[in-house]
């Protein structure tokens, strides 16, 4: 089983647009949640950066 981080951004004026992240700990996909609520799924993701691509 893989830890899975989430995490908060602290910045008010990137709040007003995104709330947070989820992503696991071998960086192999990431959710981005909107200033609604509503997650954006990234599946394809570097391997050794974890850089979306």
């Amino acid at each position: 089983m893989i830890n899975i981080k989430v995490g908060r951004y602290s910045n008010p004026e990137t709040r007003k647009f995104w709330q947070g992240w989820i992503e696991p700990e071998d960086l192999s996909w990431i959710v981005f949640i909107d200033a609604d609520g509503s997650p954006t799924v990234f599946l394809d993701r570097d391997p050794v950066t974890g850089a979306v691509l």
